[in-house]
């Protein structure tokens, strides 16, 4: 049972982690930050697996809460005793100005946005997969991503990787979201979680060394 578990836990954090990768990637290259899928992934699964820890159960998740709520006001009430303040939304600041070119890019504020957007976005994968999973809410949102991006004319090239493992990766929560439907019902024709992942795994591998000779050639 306890196998089970871990490999049905297994099996959500790495679809959790391509659907992550597929939701971040497009945005960091519409902004043109130079850092890489797998740099992108290596940080997402970092957050992933610390979400893992934080709500392993309840007691640590109520403890977890209290001690990051007690760190940002801690840290608020310093930051505004020493006028430090303008430090944490200057990122932000750069942020809308670089979007106007206005501003150059900056790499320490290009790095501390894509952490930001990999930690919030791989908490709300988190939250729609493991807390409580709505297959439409991951589609929906990945869809008008996309999609605006597409009609905005913002899509980059090297997006492309992150379009087709959103693909495959929003086949499978159709798939998972099917699995708990039927589950609900109690019917056996069902397969087990990890089976569901197990024939998407080798789409996303070969799609990453496609995607990557195609830009190599081109």
């Amino acid at each position: 049972m306890k196998d089970l578990k871990l490999t049905n836990y297994i099996t959500k954090l790495l679809l959790s982690l391509l659907m992550s990768f597929s939701l971040i990637y497009p945005l960091t290259t519409t902004l043109l930050f130079p850092y890489k899928h797998y740099e992108i992934a290596g940080i997402s699964l970092i957050v992933l697996l610390v979400l893992s820890v934080i709500t392993i159960n309840k007691k640590v998740f109520k403890i977890s809460l209290v001690c990051i709520f007690l760190f940002i006001v801690i840290a608020l009430i310093y930051l505004f005793k020493n006028n430090l303040l303008f430090y944490v939304y200057q990122p932000i600041a750069w942020l809308i100005d670089y979007i106007k070119d206005v501003q150059p890019f900056n790499n320490p504020y290009s790095y501390i946005i894509t952490v930001l957007l990999c930690a919030g976005l791989s908490i709300f994968v988190f939250i729609f997969t493991f807390i409580k999973f709505n297959f439409l809410m991951i589609a929906v949102s990945g869809i008008g991503l996309f999609s605006g991006q597409w009609i905005l004319d913002y899509f980059a090239d090297k997006a492309y990787i992150a379009f087709y493992t959103f693909c495959v990766s929003v086949l499978i929560y159709y798939f998972l979201h099917i699995y708990y439907k039927k589950s609900k019902q109690n019917t056996n024709e069902i397969v087990k979680l990890s089976g569901l992942f197990a024939f998407a795994l080798p789409i996303c591998i070969l799609i990453i060394f496609l995607t990557k000779s195609t830009f190599a050639h081109s």
